[in-house]
C-alpha cells in the first residue's frame, strides 16, 4: 500500500547539499527579516540571552555561596552582609522577566504578522508568475507541495534562531570551561559524536518516511474528510459505505502509527544509550573541578559555576548538534517553497501595450500548432481561422476536439508551439499581458465560486478595478437571468453565499453559473470568450441567456463554445473543430444545408427534445 506509493518520483525524499541548505536558510531568513526587520532581530538576541540566562544565574549564586561562606566564618555574621548581592539577583530576575515579556511579545507579533504576510507573498508570487506559467503541470506539482508547507516557514525560522541561540550559548561556554579545565573540551566533543550521528540516522528517517508517505496521509486525510464531512455522511449513510471507508483510514492508519514507533522506539534507545555514555565526558570534568578545590584552588561558589557552565556546554553542545540536524531534514519540504518562490515565467511579458478597445478585436490564427506540456500529440495543427471585429463566433465539436484549447491560447495560457495569433494584427505574444487582459472576459467551464462574499461582490468581481455601479450590477445580474433569485435571497444582493458563515445560504450549480455569467455582462469587455456558460443551467434560462448575449454585447467580439447546438445556432459563424481543424465555418442554414459534422450532431442532439426533428428543424 503506502510502500508503493513512496516509490513516485515526485514523493522521493532527497537531502539537500550543505551549500542549498545555506542558502535556503538565508532565503528564509532574508523572508522573515522582510517582513518585520525589528521583531526578527528581537528574536535572534533574545533567544541568545535567554539560553545564557541559566549561566548568569549561576554566575549570581557563585558569587552568593562565596560571601555566604566569608560571612559565615566571620565574626558578627549577619544577613544583612547578603542584601547587596541578593539585590543584584533580583534585579537580574527583574530584568529577565522583563525580557521574558519581549521576547514572547516580539515571537507571537512576528508570527501572527508573517502568518498574514507569508500568504500574501505566496498568492502574490503566483500572481507574478501568471495564468501561463501557472498551467503547467510541473509548476502546479510545486504550488500543491509549497502550500502545504507555507505554513512552516515561521517555525523553519524559529529553529534557525534557536541554532544561533544554542551555538552562541555553546561558544561561550566552552570560552569559560577553556580557562578552568580546557582538556575537557576535546573529550566531551569526542563523545558528543555517536549521539549527534545516532540523532542525525534517527531524525532523517523520521523525516524520510513522512515525506514519502505524503500522498498516503492525504489520502487517508481526505477519507477522514468524507467520514466526518456532514455533506459526505448523507451518501455514506445511504449506501451503507462507512464500514469500507472505516477500514481504508484505520488500515493506513496503524500501519504508520506502528512504523512511526518503531523508529521512534529505535531512536530513543539509542539516544539514552548515547546519552549515558557522553556523560562521562563531563563525570571526567567534574573530577578535575573537584581536584582544583581539595588542592585549595578554587572556592565554592567558584565550583558551583564551574559544574554547571560544564554540563551548560554539554546541553548546549548537544541542542546545537539536535537543532542542526532537525533543521537540515526539515530544509527537504522546506525546498519545495523554496524552488517555488525561484520559478520563473513561463515566458517573458510583450512590450506593446494594447489600448483600451472601443470595439471588438479581431483575431487570427495563421499556421497555428500547439501540442501541451508532456503532451505527445499536438492538439491543433496548421489551423488558419479569423474572427472578424464584432462576430458571434460559435465554435463547436466533440470532446478532445481543441475547443478549450483556442481559449486557452487567445487568453495567452499558452503560447502556440508555431505559428502565429494575431490580435487586432499584433502578434498575441508581443503584447502586455495586463493590456490584453483589460481588453478580454473569459468565462471558463470551471468558474469561481467566491461563497465568502456577497451577491454584490460577485458581480462586481468582473470589473474590480472600477468603482462599484449598482445600475449595471441589477443589470448584469437581469441579463444572466439571475434577478429572480437573487430577488428571494433574504440580503438580496448584500446576501452571503455559505452556509458556514452567519447569516449565509447555499447556492445550487444552476444559481452560481448564472452568478458567474452576470459578473460577465458586468466586465462588458470588447472581447468576450464563453467555454460551456450554461451547463448547469436551466432550458428556459438558457435561451434567454443566449439571446441576451448575442443582443448585449454588440460591436464585441464574442466566441462560445457551447455543445448544445440549440444555443449557437443564432451565432453569425459556427466553427465546427476536429482534431484541432477546422472542418466546416458558415451559420446555422449553410451548415444544416452542408449535410456534414454539424447537421449530423444537431440532427441526433435534436432527437433528444422533439419526436420529429427533422420536420421541426426543417420548419425552422
Amino acid at each position: 500500500m503506502a510502500e508503493s506509493s513512496s516509490q513516485d518520483q515526485n514523493n522521493k525524499y532527497e537531502r539537500v547539499s550543505l551549500k542549498e541548505f545555506f542558502e535556503l536558510s538565508k532565503w528564509v531568513t532574508k523572508i522573515i527579516f522582510s517582513i518585520n526587520p525589528v521583531f526578527a532581530t528581537l528574536n535572534v538576541i533574545f533567544g541568545f540571552l535567554h539560553t545564557i540566562r541559566s549561566l548568569v544565574n549561576s554566575l549570581i549564586l557563585a558569587k552568593i555561596l562565596d560571601i555566604l561562606v566569608k560571612t559565615a566564618q566571620s565574626e558578627n555574621a549577619s544577613i544583612s552582609d547578603l542584601y547587596p548581592i541578593l539585590s543584584v539577583l533580583i534585579l537580574v530576575q527583574l530584568a529577565y522577566s522583563v525580557l521574558d515579556f519581549f521576547k514572547a511579545y516580539s515571537e507571537r507579533s512576528l508570527e501572527i504578522t508573517a502568518g498574514v504576510m507569508l500568504r500574501k507573498n505566496l498568492y502574490t508570487k503566483m500572481h507574478e508568475l501568471g495564468v501561463q506559467t501557472l498551467e503547467r503541470p510541473e509548476v502546479t506539482d510545486k504550488i500543491h507541495r509549497a502550500g502545504g508547507y507555507m505554513g512552516t516557514v515561521m517555525r523553519y525560522y524559529n529553529q534557525i534562531v534557536d541554532l544561533i541561540s544554542y551555538t552562541g550559548g555553546t561558544i561561550t561556554t566552552a570560552i569559560i570551561v577553556f580557562r578552568y579545565v580546557p582538556e575537557i573540551i576535546p573529550v566531551i566533543l569526542l563523545l558528543s559524536i555517536p549521539k549527534y550521528l545516532n540523532d542525525k540516522k534517527y531524525r532523517t528517517q523520521i523525516w524520510k518516511f513522512d515525506y514519502e508517505t505524503t500522498e498516503d496521509y492525504r489520502k487517508s486525510s481526505n477519507t477522514y474528510y468524507n467520514l466526518t464531512s456532514p455533506a459526505d455522511l448523507q451518501e455514506i449513510f445511504i449506501n451503507n459505505s462507512f464500514g469500507f471507508l472505516d477500514k481504508k483510514y484505520m488500515e493506513y492508519q496503524k500501519w504508520y502509527m506502528d512504523k512511526s514507533i518503531e523508529i521512534r522506539k529505535k531512536w530513543f534507545l539509542g539516544l539514552y544509550s548515547m546519552d549515558f555514555i557522553s556523560n562521562f565526558g563531563t563525570y571526567y570534568g567534574f573530577i578535575r573541578i573537584f581536584s582544583r578545590f581539595i588542592a585549595g584552588a578554587t572556592s565554592v561558589g567558584n565550583i558551583y559555576f564551574q559544574l554547571n557552565t560544564l554540563m551548560s556546554f554539554q546541553n548546549s553542545l548537544y541542542r546545537t548538534f539536535q537543532v542542526f540536524n532537525g533543521l537540515f531534514d526539515f530544509s527537504v519540504r522546506m525546498k519545495d517553497v523554496y524552488v517555488l518562490f525561484q520559478t520563473k515565467k513561463a515566458f517573458e511579458d510583450g512590450s506593446v501595450e494594447l489600448g483600451k478597445l472601443e470595439k471588438g478585436p479581431t483575431i487570427e490564427f495563421v499556421d497555428v500548432d500547439f501540442t501541451y506540456p508532456r503532451g505527445a500529440k499536438p492538439v491543433i495543427e496548421k489551423l488558419n481561422l479569423k474572427i472578424e471585429s464584432g462576430e458571434k463566433v460559435a465554435i463547436v465539436g466533440p470532446n478532445g476536439a481543441g475547443k478549450t484549447t483556442l481559449v486557452r491560447l487567445i487568453s495567452r495560457m499558452y503560447q502556440v508551439s508555431n505559428g502565429t495569433i494575431l490580435i487586432d494584427n499584433q502578434n498575441i505574444n508581443d503584447l502586455v499581458g495586463e493590456t490584453l487582459y483589460k481588453n478580454m472576459g473569459v468565462l471558463m467551464q470551471e468558474y469561481n465560486t467566491h461563497t465568502q462574499l456577497t451577491v454584490r461582490e460577485n458581480i462586481y468581481l468582473g470589473r474590480a478595478d472600477s468603482p462599484i455601479d449598482e445600475e449595471k450590477i441589477i443589470a448584469a445580474a437581469k441579463s444572466a437571468d439571475a434577478l429572480g433569485f437573487i430577488e428571494e435571497l433574504p440580503n438580496k444582493f448584500g446576501q452571503i453565499l455559505s452556509e458556514r458563515f452567519k447569516g449565509g445560504i447555499k447556492l445550487s450549480t444552476g444559481q452560481w453559473q448564472k452568478l458567474a455569467i452576470a459578473r460577465f455582462f458586468y466586465r462588458d469587455a470588447p472581447l468576450v470568450i464563453f467555454d460551456e456558460p450554461t451547463a448547469s443551467i436551466d432550458a428556459e434560462s438558457e435561451f434567454n441567456i443566449f439571446n441576451r448575449i448575442y443582443s448585449f454585447f454588440k460591436n464585441k467580439t464574442v466566441i462560445i463554445i457551447s455543445h448544445r447546438f440549440s444555443t449557437v445556432r443564432n451565432a453569425d459563424r459556427i466553427i465546427v473543430l476536429v482534431k484541432g481543424k477546422v472542418v466546416e465555418d458558415g451559420n446555422h442554414s449553410e451548415l444544416m444545408a452542408l449535410n456534414g459534422e454539424y447537421a449530423k450532431a444537431f440532427l441526433l442532439q435534436a432527437k433528444g427534445y422533439d419526436n420529429n426533428p427533422v420536420e421541426t428543424i426543417a420548419a425552422q
